[in-house]
């Protein structure tokens, strides 16, 4: 279909069967539809909950969040019922997934608040904001190829089962928004287009929150190199989403650049291999976003408290 770039997956794990065109063969694979499997996942999960724990719960080499939001989504499991099961675990295990399931029903208050809450800033005041991110960029973000292993492997996995953590939600969103300097539009429509989960209010909530257009924004950055050290320690993630990064040593796979020039025996070929990345120097572009923000602040003066805040 024109305008929905694919993603260059791993063939290796797509499977032997897999039909010339059929975008959702690894999600079938991968997903059981239907309340049965919804209740078996759920207990499941949280006969397993110690796994959901920080900074477990990140890592994109592991199964350690619930894998219910597509459950949720499609009514096949209620929040009630996910919260009466939570409540098996301990208290201080449990925590985080119960603060997920009442953030999902912040995003309900939100979207019946600001019905146009996937579409218009939540904060109109950044509705004037520029962006100076090009279409070639947005392009290779949503193919798996900026350069930057960790964001394309998120990215094709995105492509290939629908889902990915939050965490890889989170970093590949900082890298759209505050590195390519991309509306948050172009995120959540692609979001939306890709995930098995797809929610407009959850979607769109985070995405505001990102794009510092909503009610409440993130007061994090995750940088594309250093946020690995929680999602994919040892690389194992990267190997296998991004295929031809799998002879990196570890040491360099989440920055081959870095990599002495002797690799390239190893086959791996910036620019010709893999892409180089962009942007280039991912701490100048970041400063560059910054600066529109700044702008659209001076801008509205009377948005802002006495302490700076808006």
């Amino acid at each position: 279909r024109a305008g929905t770039p694919q993603c260059a997956g791993p063939r290796a794990h797509a499977g032997a069967s897999e039909a010339e065109g059929d975008w959702a063969v690894g999600m079938k694979a991968f997903w059981e539809p239907g309340e049965d499997a919804a209740l078996r996942r759920l207990r499941d999960f949280v006969d397993n909950i110690e796994t959901h724990k920080r900074p477990d719960r990140h890592r994109g080499d592991q199964r350690n969040t619930s894998l219910l939001s597509p459950h949720l989504r499609f009514g096949e499991l209620s929040p009630r019922a996910c919260y009466a099961e939570a409540m098996r675990a301990p208290a201080h295990l449990r925590h985080g997934f119960v603060r997920r399931l009442l953030w999902r029903d912040l995003s309900y208050a939100e979207l019946y608040r600001w019905p146009d809450m996937p579409e218009v800033s939540q904060r109109k005041q950044y509705e004037e904001q520029r962006w100076s991110g090009s279409a070639d960029q947005l392009r290779r973000w949503q193919r798996g190829q900026t350069g930057f292993p960790l964001v394309d492997a998120a990215m094709r996995h995105l492509w290939h089962e629908g889902y990915i953590n939050n965490y890889l939600r989170h970093v590949t969103a900082c890298f759209l928004i505050d590195y390519l300097d991309i509306s948050w539009k172009d995120g959540f429509r692609w979001y939306d287009y890709t995930l098995v989960d797809s929610d407009a209010a959850i979607n769109a909530r985070l995405w505001q929150q990102g794009g510092h257009s909503g009610i409440s924004q993130w007061n994090f950055v995750l940088h594309p190199v250093y946020a690995a050290k929680n999602a994919d320690p040892e690389g194992e993630y990267v190997r296998r989403w991004v295929p031809e990064m799998a002879g990196m040593p570890t040491e360099f796979i989440h920055c081959p650049w870095e990599a002495p020039l002797e690799l390239l025996s190893l086959g791996v070929r910036l620019g010709a291999t893999y892409p180089k990345r962009t942007p280039l120097d991912a701490d100048a572009a970041r400063r560059r976003h910054l600066q529109g923000i700044l702008r659209v602040r001076e801008a509205h003066p009377e948005m802002l408290g006495e302490d700076g805040t808006e």
